[in-house]
């Protein structure tokens, strides 16, 4: 049976957004906070005239006429005020990390935004023949998807250049993207699936049809699925083309939002709807059955402590790898080359106890990690330590006022890097006791 929570003063007709605790909403120029609950209620009055908003890790990016604006909403921070002279903004989506804008154009092309240095670091042309960007995402940190109504293009930001084309089967109405697959519904109120984890071999296949027309998509991550809302009705469809519709009377509704796998958010023109239950009996009995072998691997992940090492030397990655793996028990240690598989790994792993991070790196440097990273709620328990040439510790001593624990001065030798892996090692325990 489900179970419906109406939010009479929370307004969502064009954006709905949540995580873990709150309700973010965006309705003809005005932003709203509330919590789950919808208490707590408050407003921002953005005067836009544009609908377009996204939200990702207390990041507000939306268009206010030709601008570009990026908000860090916790801090109260303008992090984007950049104009589109005379070239109308179609979408925009922000990245895994936050760290990125992308801005798809009416002239066919894309900017990707850095949302740290405030800049457009790429302008690329996809469209030569006249059709807009309608619909842009990021599939990674440094993949893209722009497409038409009726073409997809990947786009792999640091070479520049197009990876796939995808044509659709239909003309798109609502799209969303994974890093493997990527949904889209089509004015024939069809729903199609693209698997793109191989790019050499895409495949599309269509798993349902609806009776309405199609509002919005949602992924729902258990057993690969989707939710649909439509004019008339809300339903969930997996990609083995298993439809269920959901008996429940909706109409007029206009954004949809996931909570959890449990219960989705409608939004409507005056209001809001929380709808709970959405598992199915078995659904639920088989994701409680769990192993005795299962247990005992949660019961030993639980006291793994998960290590990060981001450098563009390999050899300082080697150093500090076997330096951890030689002299503590219970670690593992993964290694990024620079700053955006980093955030690509950390959006991925937000479970991730410490960083160990150089300053000098390509695409993305060790500052612009720690403050990406600030931004975002689930990484907030993150411990960065920072290493730098004997030139750099001016910069490393600014990032300690922004949570960094501790740096370490290159060149190190491998002993020196243990005793701070042992007082971070031991923090890490005793919060995790006290968190017990």
């Amino acid at each position: 049976m489900y179970k419906i929570t109406k939010l009479d003063n929370i307004s969502a007709a064009q954006e709905i957004h949540t995580t873990k605790d709150k309700i973010y909403t965006y309705s003809d120029g005005v932003f709203s906070k509330s919590l789950i609950d919808g208490s707590e209620l408050e407003t921002l009055d953005f005067n836009s005239e544009n609908h377009l908003c996204v939200f990702q890790s207390d990041v507000l990016a939306y268009v206010d006429n030709l601008t570009l604006k990026v908000e860090q909403l916790k801090k109260e921070t303008t992090l984007v005020d950049l104009p589109f002279h005379n070239n109308r903004i179609n979408s925009i989506a922000l990245s895994p990390s936050a760290l990125h804008t992308i801005v798809g154009n009416e002239n066919g092309t894309v900017n990707v935004v850095h949302n740290i240095s405030a800049n457009s670091i790429l302008k690329f042309t996809l469209f030569s023949n006249g059709d807009s960007t309608d619909f842009v995402d990021f599939i990674e940190e440094n993949i893209i998807m722009g497409s038409t109504k009726k073409l997809m293009l990947l786009i792999n930001i640091l070479e520049k250049g197009v990876i796939a084309k995808i044509q659709a089967k239909g003309i798109i109405t609502s799209i969303i993207t994974s890093k493997n697959k990527i949904v889209y519904a089509t004015r024939e109120k069809d729903i199609y699936v693209v698997d793109i984890e191989d790019l050499s071999n895409i495949t599309t296949k269509r798993i349902a049809t609806i009776d309405d027309e199609i509002i919005k998509i949602v992924f729902s991550y258990y057993k690969n699925s989707v939710f649909v809302l439509s004019k008339k009705s809300l339903s969930h469809v997996d990609f083995d083309s298993n439809l269920e519709n959901i008996d429940i009377e909706i109409e007029d509704a206009c954004s949809l939002s996931l909570i959890d796998n449990n219960s989705v958010i409608i939004g409507f023109e005056t209001s809001s709807m929380i709808i709970d239950g959405l598992k199915s009996q078995q659904d639920e009995n088989d994701e409680e059955f769990t192993r005795p072998a299962d247990k005992e691997q949660k019961k030993r992940d639980k006291n793994l402590i998960r290590f990060l090492s981001v450098d563009d030397s390999a050899t300082i990655r080697l150093v500090i790898k076997k330096s951890i793996l030689n002299n503590f028990d219970n670690v593992e240690v993964a290694e990024a080359n620079d700053g955006v598989e980093a955030m690509a790994y950390l959006d991925k792993n937000p479970d991730t106890d410490v960083v160990l991070l150089d300053w000098n790196m390509p695409n993305m440097n060790g500052g612009e990690v720690v403050d990406a990273i600030s931004k975002i709620d689930k990484l907030s328990k993150v411990k960065i330590i920072m290493a730098t040439t004997e030139g750099g510790k001016d910069k490393v001593k600014e990032m300690l006022s922004k949570g960094v624990k501790g740096y370490l001065v290159k060149p190190f030798r491998p002993k020196s890097v243990i005793p701070m892996i042992e007082k971070l090692v031991e923090v890490i325990q005793k919060e995790r006791i006290a968190g017990e």
